[in-house]
C-alpha cells in the first residue's frame, strides 16, 4: 500500500472509493434490478394468462350465449352490449360483465315500467 492509493483514510477519517469500484457496484446493482424486473414480468404474464384461460374454461363449461340479434326485444336492443355481442358465446370476463350489466339494466327497466 503506497501513498498514491485510495485505501488510506483522508484527514477527516473517511475512506475514498475508487471510481472503478463505484462503477462495478452500479453495474452489478443495475444487472440485479434488470433480472428482478424480468422475473416479475414473467411471473405477472404467467398469472394473467392463467386467469384468462381459467375464465374462458369456466365460462365455456357453462355454455352461456348472448341472444341472437333477431331474438332481442326492443328494450334489449337499447343495451349496446347485447347488440354488440348478439349470438356470441361468453368466453371472456369483459363479455360476462356486459352480460350481467345488460341483464341488470333490462331488469331495472322492466321493474320501472310496471
Amino acid at each position: 500500500m503506497g501513498a498514491d492509493t485510495n485505501d488510506a483514510p483522508t484527514p477527516t477519517g473517511r475512506y475514498d472509493m475508487k471510481r472503478r469500484t463505484l462503477d462495478l457496484l452500479f453495474s452489478i446493482g443495475g444487472l440485479g434490478l434488470a433480472v428482478l424486473l424480468l422475473i416479475a414480468g414473467i411471473v405477472l404474464t404467467s398469472n394473467a394468462n392463467f386467469a384468462n384461460d381459467y375464465v374462458r374454461e369456466q365460462l365455456g363449461a357453462q355454455h352461456i350465449s348472448f341472444k341472437p340479434a333477431d331474438q332481442l326485444t326492443d328494450e334489449e336492443k337499447k343495451a349496446d352490449c347485447l347488440v354488440e355481442y348478439a349470438g356470441q358465446r361468453l368466453t371472456t370476463g369483459k363479455q360476462a360483465e356486459r352480460y350481467r350489466g345488460a341483464g341488470q339494466c333490462c331488469a331495472l327497466q322492466d321493474s320501472v315500467g310496471e
